[in-house]
């Protein structure tokens, strides 16, 4: 069993390709580096974005290209409106804000105060910084690690390898 990490895919946001230089096929890209990747067994955690609009479509395709046996969890991002029912049955198998593992919070934003955890992983950052740059994030810091989904090449990552990525660069 491994445990993978994935984040801020905004399936059907045609403007991503603007906003973050994605390549016009990341759609694609990403779901096919699904298919590539997660095997029966594996856990999946998407720390949210999962699309913007098409909810029912997108998640459709996904269940194509995600192995049936693989875990899927869902950290909501800012984008994920629908109602954890929603979400549950359409293929989610743990719905929430934040999560918790061996001593890790997971998020989607990051977030200031993780009480009783080492580190806080999240997305919401993508290739780009602006976030940073209007003052919102100020604690941003080495307990905080980013996950971008466009600095790892919209690969699904497993989680001890980004561990270990992270801990060479803090």
């Amino acid at each position: 069993m491994n445990i993978y990490l994935t984040t801020d895919t905004h399936f059907g946001h045609d403007k991503m390709v603007e906003y973050c230089d994605r390549p016009k096929d990341f759609n694609e890209r990403i779901l096919q580096e699904y298919r590539n990747t997660l095997k029966s067994g594996d856990i999946l955690i998407h720390l949210g974005d999962i699309c913007i609009g098409h909810d029912s479509e997108w998640h459709l395709d996904l269940n194509g290209y995600i192995p049936a046996n693989v875990k899927r969890i869902l950290v909501k991002g800012n984008h994920d409106r629908k109602s954890n029912t929603w979400y549950l049955t359409h293929g989610w198998d743990l719905v929430c804000d934040t999560f918790s593992l061996n001593g890790i919070l997971f998020s989607h934003e990051p977030l200031e105060k993780f009480y009783g955890h080492s580190l806080n992983i999240h997305g919401h950052f993508h290739n780009k910084n602006h976030r940073l740059i209007d003052g919102k994030y100020q604690w941003y810091g080495k307990f905080n690690k980013k996950f971008s989904i466009e600095e790892h090449n919209y690969v699904p990552v497993k989680l001890d390898t980004f561990l270990k990525w992270t801990s060479n660069t803090s």
